[in-house]
């Protein structure tokens, strides 16, 4: 190769030493000329050149994954651990410089993020930020990352390496893996800088690297030696913070509302509309029940096992399952067959009584159903907001301040929108819309879905000679969750409100510090007991700049708390009985017109 001259030798001839030095050093002078020669043509030839995997050593390659789309502006670079996921695609390149990538890991355990060198916000794909490397003296990148298969070639021309290697494949190698789910946040890029960063694989699934996409915070200084919040009373538990936890901590991971499958519509999203079949049965203890089931089953599955979307109502609440059992050979029921509805419920709910079950064929209960589950489901909530001046300990007193402070006026604007109660649409939590009655304007805000109206204190009509002010306590009093706004050192005490209905309360104070323009707010919680323990746990110390971090903590925490209130002695009969009623009612329904 490279033009040397084959001779033969007699291993029996003299050899003249001086003859063959000689004759070396002409062969390979003449190699390093066609190979400069060489190496200049291609540089002209092969600006467009595709190329090979092996020539991103020394040049890096741009890389795509399931047709996503290249970008011009940055590139990405594959890890050459076996652990890694990402395997890369060669794509063109002429002039491109290889920098070395860091990836984030994705904030979500079950998802296999894919990488894209373009990113828009909200689109569920990791970023990738890259800082450009060092250059060796001849001018070409370098790593001190130990590359194995650099290690072990020859060292050669850019000219003999592209004719030495084999044509690269033109299709992307990636393991199976779900895209990341809908509206998923992504994770904020991090920068390299050491040299010999590498490109972080995705953790295995089922595995969780917690990720902090929110800005950092700055917490409050000597929260610890402030004094409490809460005055400690019987028949209270309260919350200050979980030791491990610090607000720097707090992913949006954490801040998650409970059991979301709650507030999902199960029988207008999976059941309205498609067939499925209705049963009504008796049981012993929590007396009528209706279920609902409709098959899933892919076709081409063949396992034998039939999967039925199961709906069954109580007294205590919707259960709701996925069940598979063995199938009886025939294709998808058909509304004169016989559903096996005995032996999905005993893979649903064991314990449930089905001996006097029977099918709903002639009695169209659709519209009652799907009534019953809009009463089950909610979306909004109601929280009290009770403004306390510093050294005040009465009801009376909080109550009977006709306005807040700024202090409290700056946080009403933090938690939720003003908006005039005149002719509101939307959710107006027992206000006058029609007549205004109840006040100009309140406090309201959408959340994650959920909308929030507050009963401000101050922003309920006051009357100047009546000390209770009943019109505000009627309201506040009603509200299973109160936010305290505390000003001064005296502790508040969870007995200051005279009521059966509020049982989560919510301390926040705002904290100043010399020289620092930032407000700082703490939190502290108190729950009544029998109110079940509820997420998300509080960071110690629970007080840090106000920030969208310390919002979200707030509101997820509100709205867990009355999630969980449901489940408190005082309410749970209460709902059991609301909902045995109207099982009733529909059970009235179905045998009136049978």
């Amino acid at each position: 190769p490279g033009g040397l001259r084959r001779e033969k030798i007699d291993l029996n001839a003299d050899i003249n030493v001086s003859e063959l030095r000689t004759s070396l050093q002409s062969n390979i002078s003449k190699v390093h000329k066609r190979t400069a020669s060489s190496s200049s043509d291609d540089k002209k030839k092969s600006k467009d050149a595709p190329i090979t995997p092996m020539s991103m050593i020394g040049k890096q390659s741009r890389s795509s994954f399931h047709g996503l789309e290249k970008s011009p502006s940055a590139s990405s670079s594959s890890s050459s651990s076996s652990s890694s996921h990402l395997v890369s695609k060669t794509s063109s390149s002429s002039s491109h410089t290889g920098v070395p990538v860091s990836l984030t890991p994705p904030s979500s355990p079950s998802s296999h993020p894919l990488v894209s060198s373009k990113s828009s916000p909200g689109s569920g794909l990791l970023r990738q930020s890259a800082t450009p490397a060092p250059s060796s003296p001849g001018g070409s990148p370098t790593s001190s990352t130990f590359n194995p298969l650099r290690a072990s070639m020859p060292v050669v021309s850019p000219s003999a390496k592209r004719s030495l290697l084999p044509t690269p494949s033109t299709k992307a190698e990636h393991p199976s893996s779900p895209l990341p789910s809908p509206g998923s946040r992504p994770s904020t890029p991090t920068s390299s800088s050491s040299p010999s960063s590498s490109a972080v694989p995705p953790p295995s699934p089922g595995s969780f690297t917690p990720t902090s996409p929110y800005p950092p915070v700055a917490v409050l200084p000597n929260a610890t030696s402030r004094p409490p919040l809460f005055e400690r009373t019987k028949g209270n538990s309260f919350e200050t913070g979980v030791a491990s936890l610090t607000p720097t901590m707090l992913t949006p991971d954490m801040l998650t509302i409970t059991d979301p499958l709650k507030f999902e519509p199960w029988y207008s999203n999976y059941f309205t509309g498609k067939e499925h079949f209705n049963f009504i049965g008796e049981d012993p203890s929590l007396g009528p029940y209706i279920v609902s089931v409709i098959k899933i089953t892919e076709k081409g599955e063949k396992d034998g096992m039939d999967r039925w979307r199961v709906l069954t109502r109580t007294k205590r609440a919707d259960e709701k399952h996925i069940v598979a059992i063995k199938s009886a050979g025939s294709g998808l029921f058909s509304s004169k067959s016989k559903v096996p509805i005995k032996e999905i419920l005993a893979e649903a709910m064991p314990n449930l009584v089905t001996k006097k079950i029977n099918p709903l064929k002639e009695v169209d209960v659709t519209p009652d159903l799907r009534k019953f589950e809009d009463r089950q489901i909610i979306k909004s909530y109601k929280f009290g907001v009770l403004y306390c001046a510093a050294g005040q300990t009465d009801e009376e007193d909080m109550f009977g301040n006709k306005d807040g402070s700024p202090d409290f006026e700056e946080f009403l604007d933090f938690i939720g929108q003003r908006i005039t109660l005149l002719g509101w649409p939307n959710y107006r939590a027992g206000l006058d819309v029609k007549y205004g009655s109840t006040g100009p304007v309140s406090v309201y805000t959408n959340f994650r879905e959920f909308e929030l109206m507050y009963h401000v204190s101050t922003l309920l009509p006051y009357n100047p000679v009546e000390a209770q002010q009943v019109e505000r306590k009627r309201h506040l009093g009603n509200d299973i969750v109160v936010i305290v706004f505390k000003e001064g050192n005296v502790p508040y005490s969870p007995e200051t409100i005279k009521s059966e209905f509020n049982h989560v309360f919510a301390v926040v104070s705002k904290e100043t510090v010399p020289n620092d323009p930032k407000t700082y707010y703490r939190l502290e919680i108190a729950s009544r007991d029998g109110v079940p323990a509820f997420r998300p746990d509080l960071p110690s110390p629970c007080a840090f700049e106000k920030s969208d971090v310390f919002r979200d903590l707030l509101l997820t925490k509100l709205i867990n708390g009355e999630v969980a209130t449901y489940d408190a002695p005082a309410f749970k009969m209460k709902i059991q009985r609301t909902r045995l009623q109207l099982l009733k009612d529909i059970q009235k329904k179905i045998n009136g017109e049978a």
